[in-house]
């Protein structure tokens, strides 16, 4: 969680730290849009998006390790 996710945009990478990453949940908990988010930390929707369904599926990934415990 401490590393920094980058995307590729054309030949340019746009990397995301994990303050950034932090700022991202926090905003699309509070009901942002990914569109809105993207253009406050300057990267496409689509990178917010696959970010935020990345989390998601970790998240439910350590759920459900916890459950077979």
């Amino acid at each position: 969680e401490s590393q920094a996710r980058g995307e590729h945009i054309g030949r340019k990478t746009v990397i995301m730290s994990p303050d950034n990453l932090k700022i991202v949940r926090r905003l699309r908990k509070q009901g942002w849009s990914y569109r809105r988010i993207a253009a406050q930390i300057g990267c496409s929707y689509m990178y917010i998006r696959r970010v935020i369904m990345q989390d998601s599926k970790s998240t439910r990934v350590k759920e459900l390790e916890e459950r077979l415990k």
